[in-house]
């Protein structure tokens, strides 16, 4: 209804040196004063700099590919954050330290849902065992016997407090959203 401010791709530049990325000064004065941040951590983490820097307040929601960002700010918006599961890692968390070891910075929602599906596997491969299958009913077997080891499979994830498919063919996953803390 004439609020909405345009979709501003997180690669964009900006239309000349010395100016903003994000649209961020419309926000001042709409009643609508929030954004909702569907890219990554480091577009989240872009976007809340301008935003701070320009004096906006009201608030930034992010999605869970952009929740693993850094600290808000101290001032500017608000900052609301989606997470689920454990997602987004904390630091302090074994698991966070372990993964930023090895990759340097937070892993992404799809990093951890690929976590989460890697950990299924392997579980429903141990129930399972080892073993060759050359011929075809020997391979369909296996196959149905994965296929049920994997609904049975249990183990701890990052992206739901689910331990697994609890039978079915979905993970349970409720996303909450929370307000961040300034710093």
């Amino acid at each position: 209804a004439g609020d909405e401010a345009d979709a501003v791709a997180c690669d964009a530049a900006p239309a000349q040196a010395g100016e903003r990325r994000f649209p961020v000064a419309a926000l001042r004065g709409r009643r609508s004063a929030g954004v909702l941040v569907l890219g990554g951590a480091r577009c989240a983490d872009d976007l809340l700099a301008e935003a701070s820097s320009a004096g906006v307040a009201g608030f930034v929601a992010l999605g869970l590919d952009a929740a693993a960002h850094g600290a808000s700010p101290a001032r500017g918006p608000r900052v609301l954050v989606a997470s689920a599961g454990r997602f987004p890692l904390v630091a302090s968390d074994p698991a966070s330290v372990a993964w930023l070891a090895g990759h340097g910075e937070p892993p992404s929602f799809t990093a951890a849902l690929a976590h989460d599906a890697a950990r299924l596997v392997v579980a429903a491969f141990a129930a399972v065992g080892g073993g060759d299958a050359d011929r075809p009913g020997e391979v369909e077997a296996r196959h149905r016997a994965i296929v049920g080891a994997l609904a049975e499979a249990t183990t701890e994830l990052w992206t739901t407090d689910a331990r697994g498919f609890a039978g079915g063919r979905a993970l349970a996953r409720a996303v909450i959203v929370r307000e961040e803390p300034r710093r």
